[in-house]
């Protein structure tokens, strides 16, 4: 048996200890990006549901209504209405900031009332609607 086997072996498994705790922080930095993606897109799919069953209970017109499931991702939101053009959109919050913002277009309507904090597993109910400003999607979490 060659000495020098039994003392370079050692070193090689140092270096290698070493290469994998310089690689580690990196790798980790790496997944937790991804997974901050994973659920925007998550809940940016929630939103393209909320907005597409309320884009067809508009074009029902008013009397019609719907039940949506959605289930927004743990640490995001959606706030649906809004004031003014906000009426047009739905939002999407990690904590309290906004990642995302969705206007209704073609078909464009508006939310009658605003909903804030729409989180976790809810199932929601969606009804069209007719007030003073014309016809509107109104939205109540059940």
């Amino acid at each position: 048996m060659d000495g020098r086997g039994v003392i370079g072996f050692p070193m090689r498994l140092m270096l290698a200890a070493v290469l994998l705790a310089l690689c580690t922080p990196v790798l980790a930095e790496m997944t937790e990006g991804f997974r901050d993606q994973t659920h925007e897109s998550e809940a940016q799919c929630q939103t393209d549901k909320i907005r597409e069953a309320s884009a067809s209970l508009y074009l029902s017109g008013p009397g019609s209504s719907r039940v949506v499931s959605i289930d927004i991702p743990a640490g995001y939101s959606i706030t649906v209405g809004g004031d003014g053009a906000q009426a047009y959109s739905i939002t999407v919050l990690k904590g309290d900031v906004q990642v995302s913002l969705t206007y209704n277009e073609h078909p464009s309507f508006r939310f009658i009332d605003v909903v804030k904090d729409i989180s976790g597993h809810c199932e929601l109910l969606l009804s069209c609607e007719k007030d003073s400003g014309g016809c509107g999607i109104r939205v109540a979490v059940i």
